[in-house]
């Protein structure tokens, strides 16, 4: 008897999936200090070389939260926002409001907070489309700083 109820258990939580090793979530765990450093002095950083690092672990995830940090930094540096580490995600779109970036901002902000805030378990497709999706917003708000600074 107690070992019918244990396998039940057991099938139980193999269904739930509290089972799965998902290589997304590990790959998080092992880039947080390192987004941290990054945060901490993230108007000197080379983004750009930390997403290729990321792309190439295949750690989509952290790839995504790497383009938005890409985008903060951008409009930090072009004065469009004020960074600050304690700051929300909602008071940089408050800032963008009426700006020509605050649709694309927006757009990545969603993308990002789905992809790192959910407990959904991604595939590493879905990720890599996540990140796509992000990489293209970023981009945007990215070429239209640098019209803008051309100008």
């Amino acid at each position: 008897l107690m070992f019918q109820s244990n396998k039940k258990y057991i099938d139980f939580l193999i269904q739930s999936g509290a089972f799965k090793r998902n290589r997304a979530i590990k790959t998080k765990g092992e880039w947080l200090e390192k987004i941290e450093q990054i945060e901490e002095d993230l108007e000197n950083k080379d983004l750009r070389y930390f997403i290729k690092q990321a792309l190439k672990e295949e750690a989509y995830n952290v790839a995504i939260r790497l383009q938005y940090l890409l985008a903060i930094q951008q409009l930090n540096e072009s004065e469009k926002i004020s960074w600050k580490k304690q700051k929300t995600n909602g008071e940089y779109q408050t800032e963008l409001k009426g700006s020509p970036y605050f649709i694309d901002f927006k757009k990545a902000t969603l993308s990002f907070e789905y992809v790192w805030y959910s407990n959904t378990d991604f595939t590493a497709s879905s990720l890599l489309q996540y990140y796509k999706s992000i990489e293209v917003n970023v981009n945007s708000i990215l070429k239209g700083l640098k019209q803008e600074n051309d100008e």
